[in-house]
């Protein structure tokens, strides 16, 4: 039995993220938080436990989908469902008892991206057997291909933006030592902007918590209402990826089979992803340019510097 005592605040407050998949808001973190009190108040459950119950529990889904039935399809939406409760579950536990390893990290990414795959083969294998259409399979590899590239695009763009700062950081803090601090923060690009649009920008980053990532002034150059419409969704605890992996896993395994559109339901929801994963890009590309620029910048002030001395 756990020996401290949590109220569904100190869930909200400690496990929920600043931001999060609106499937998950809106219609998970209800759910979960409420059926976290009794396991953090009641048991000593571990977050790998949650993930390997979460894991088991796809299991379940995916040999309901593998019977092809519309009754076994909406089994298993339900239980797929359940999965992903559990699946969210074990970081919301990690982060409320501060519990967290690297190996659980590690554990949940496998096990969640094992647990598309099974799924979604099972899925169309089943549909398979009760149409005969061999285009399931083709629709199969699809999901398994777009949901490992969008989770892999998260990462690589994450190590990016942070290898960006690194270097922003680094060249920064040279010009302290030499006593010329260059502040080259979000907010000082301001400056840049004129009338209204700079009072907006200031604006919008007064609201928002987060807002002191870099490299935006690109992107908020060229999209003026960027910041508008982020820090809308930021105040309902929404990210702007609208059609992110767990919104893509949630339209096929639960929505399109329980409306017995599953071909229809992959290829809306595929396209979709797409569009939202070519806006992350785009993003980032936009970022990189100020973040050059920035860069150019620093250097030509640190080599002014060298020239002085």
């Amino acid at each position: 039995m756990a020996a401290t005592k949590y109220s569904l605040k100190d869930i909200r407050d400690s496990s929920y993220k600043k931001r999060d998949a609106w499937w998950t808001v809106y219609l998970v973190d209800p759910i979960a938080s409420r059926l976290m009190l009794p396991i953090a108040n009641y048991t000593n459950i571990s977050p790998n436990q949650l993930t390997l119950l979460a894991f088991v529990t796809g299991l379940i889904a995916a040999f309901n989908f593998y019977q092809g039935t519309y009754v076994s399809l909406v089994a298993g939406a339900v239980f797929y469902h359940i999965s992903f409760t559990l699946d969210c579950m074990d970081g919301k536990i990690s982060r409320l008892k501060k519990t967290g390893t690297i190996y659980g990290a590690w554990m949940d990414y496998i096990l969640d991206r094992t647990r598309v795959a099974i799924c979604a083969f099972a899925l169309m294998l089943g549909q398979y057997h009760q149409t005969g259409e061999v285009y399931y399979f083709y629709l199969a590899a699809l999901i398994c291909f777009l949901d490992s590239t969008r989770y892999m695009n998260s990462l690589l763009v994450y190590k990016s933006l942070n290898e960006m700062r690194k270097k922003i950081d680094k060249a920064n803090s040279k010009l302290q030592m030499d006593k010329k601090p260059v502040m080259i923060k979000h907010t000082k690009w301001v400056k840049i902007l004129d009338g209204k649009r700079s009072q907006q920008y200031i604006k919008a980053g007064k609201k928002d918590i987060s807002i002191k990532e870099d490299f935006l002034k690109e992107v908020v150059t060229r999209h003026p209402s960027y910041l508008k419409i982020r820090a809308f969704f930021l105040k309902r605890r929404v990210r702007l990826h609208l059609m992110s992996g767990i919104e893509y896993q949630m339209f096929i395994f639960i929505i399109a089979t329980v409306t017995g559109l599953i071909k229809e339901g992959v290829i809306f929801s595929s396209v979709i992803m797409i569009m939202f994963e070519s806006a992350v890009i785009y993003k980032l590309w936009l970022m990189n340019v100020d973040y050059r620029r920035q860069l150019s910048l620093l250097t030509d002030r640190i080599k002014s510097l060298s020239i002085r001395d």
